[in-house]
């Protein structure tokens, strides 16, 4: 079925871990799972389904540091939930010149770019859909800058952000609206908790320039501060709510009339017509990564913990490792579409112990908290190559792990 990072960043040489492949390990031994972690509800191999690990570039560092728009092109597995009862793993690649043959039909050249996802359900781990979308090349390194070829969880459905449109098609795959993206500008979606607003982030298109076999990105030009033009839309009509101009790039979350992100040496919140709030200021939280939980609470993952805080910079609540410098990475943080839930991945480098909970040296751990119950619901232990996917469903019911074509679907209780 198809359906139709201003910034004057410097030669980056930190994304190696970027081509590396996803490999599933053992879980973890029985003495240690049946203290933290649970047998999934259901365990998927995707490659029943016909699904193939993406193929990963393998670059020259003299081929990145010449052209850093070579690490533009986001070619990793991706994983969301567009229902409570379906979810989607969902990747994309450059094609060049192959061609295929589909549905029995002649064969026919492929498009440059284009983005494949596989819809699931939930319930019965059974394929429902396999969609095929054109895309076109990524602008910048992030999401922040550039979702092309993403896909987005919504109230009633999902976003899709492909070639230079932007479309919302309901559950059932049907597209109820979409808007034409100018194809000279880059573009990025960020959905608010609840589902019912988005923001779309326009700016410039980073370029790459190279000088002495040696490669930068620019945006804009050397005299002038780079702006960007944000705007809060309804997701089903797609309606303008409110917009601002922002640097690019700032925005790491939103809620539905404001964004949180790092400014300087803060973690702050800007409100349409609001003058900017700082959220945290101090060490080790100024180098959190935000995420809204609703309009009023967001969660605060820093190097050693995270907090719960209101929009004002009260802490709700928290948890802490305790001689926690270089004690864990943190590798992804999602939350359900409706905000009632979140969940980190994490990569432990020494032993440690969160949440009473011992996770071993090397090892990941995936865990669930509960806002409204401000506890830990569950932990998944692994022992693995690679960081895992994680997704939550929509009301937080179900959580998703996807180590290589491994997919585990954990029930959630209330």
């Amino acid at each position: 079925m198809k359906l139709g990072m201003h910034r004057r960043a410097q030669w980056v040489c930190i994304f190696a871990a970027i081509f590396l492949t996803w490999t599933a390990m053992p879980l973890v031994p029985r003495s240690f799972a049946q203290e933290a972690t649970p047998a999934p509800e259901r365990q998927i191999d995707l490659r029943t389904l016909n699904y193939r690990t993406p193929e990963i570039p393998n670059y020259a560092n003299r081929e990145i540091f010449s052209d850093l728009s070579l690490l533009f092109q986001d070619v990793h597995a991706h994983l969301e939930f567009v229902s409570e009862k379906e979810f989607a793993v969902y990747f994309s690649d450059a094609v060049g010149e192959r061609v295929t043959a589909r549905n029995s039909q002649s064969t026919a050249p492929e498009p440059d770019h284009h983005m494949q996802a596989f819809l699931l359900n939930s319930d019965d781990g059974n394929l429902v859909s396999h969609l095929v979308w054109q895309t076109r090349e990524r602008r910048f390194f992030n999401v922040r800058y550039d979702t092309q070829a993403r896909m987005m969880g919504v109230k009633g459905g999902f976003l899709v952000h492909a070639n230079n449109t932007l479309a919302f098609y309901s559950a059932d795959l049907q597209k109820k609206q979409e808007i034409q993206l100018n194809p000279s500008l880059e573009y990025a979606a960020m959905v608010a908790p609840g589902g019912d607003v988005f923001f779309l982030e326009q700016g410039s298109p980073g370029v790459p320039n190279s000088s002495g076999g040696v490669s930068t990105v620019a945006n804009g030009d050397s005299e002038h501060l780079p702006v960007a033009h944000g705007e809060w839309r309804s997701s089903e009509t797609f309606e303008k709510l409110r917009g601002m101009d922002l640097f690019p790039g700032s925005a790491e979350s939103v809620s539905s009339d404001a964004f949180a992100g790092t400014w300087f040496k803060c973690i702050d919140v800007q409100r349409v017509g609001v003058s900017r709030n700082h959220l945290s200021c101090t060490d080790p939280y100024r180098y959190g990564q935000p995420m809204f939980l609703s309009d009023s609470e967001l969660v605060l993952n820093y190097p050693g913990g995270f907090q719960v805080l209101s929009t004002s910079g009260d802490v709700l609540w928290e948890r802490e490792i305790s001689s926690a410098h270089m004690a864990y990475d943190l590798y992804d943080c999602v939350r359900s579409l409706d905000g009632s839930r979140f969940a980190m991945s994490v990569l432990a480098y020494r032993k440690i112990e969160f949440e009473n909970t011992k996770i071993p040296k090397r090892w990941f751990a995936v865990l669930v908290y509960d806002r409204s119950q401000r506890n830990k619901v569950l932990l998944v232990a692994l022992k693995s190559e690679q960081a895992p996917l994680i997704a939550l469903s929509p009301e937080g019911d179900r959580l998703a792990i996807l180590r290589g074509t491994t997919l585990s679907l954990y029930k959630l209780s209330r």
